[in-house]
């Protein structure tokens, strides 16, 4: 029976892979912030922006909206037959979110 020898990957390796994905990730997280400024540039002056990053955030609205009308405020309803979620209610539920996210952004 032959024994597998254990490898230990040498120690500056690791360190030169590890720092190579932080500063991929770092770069791309610079190049979004970038595009999202170019993005609200272009909503400013123009009022629309032609980006894949505008086009992507409009997408995501709308999957929110239709999970918010579809499956939330169905469970509310039907949990609470007495009572109805509302527009307002569903404005509510984003502003709260926006409120959790900017939160945990900040620390």
């Amino acid at each position: 029976m032959t024994e597998t020898a254990l490898v230990v990957p040498d120690p500056a390796y690791i360190h030169t892979v590890m720092l190579a994905l932080c500063q991929r990730r770092t770069k791309a997280l610079a190049n979004g912030g970038r595009l999202r400024a170019e993005m609200h540039r272009e909503l400013t002056e123009k009022g629309e922006s032609s980006g894949y990053r505008a086009r992507w955030i409009l997408d995501s609205a709308n999957d929110m909206v239709s999970h918010l009308s579809n499956k939330i405020a169905r469970r509310f309803n039907a949990k609470h037959r007495d009572d109805r979620a509302s527009l307002q209610d569903m404005l509510d539920i984003l502003s709260t979110a926006s409120n959790i996210i900017k939160k945990k952004s900040n620390g």
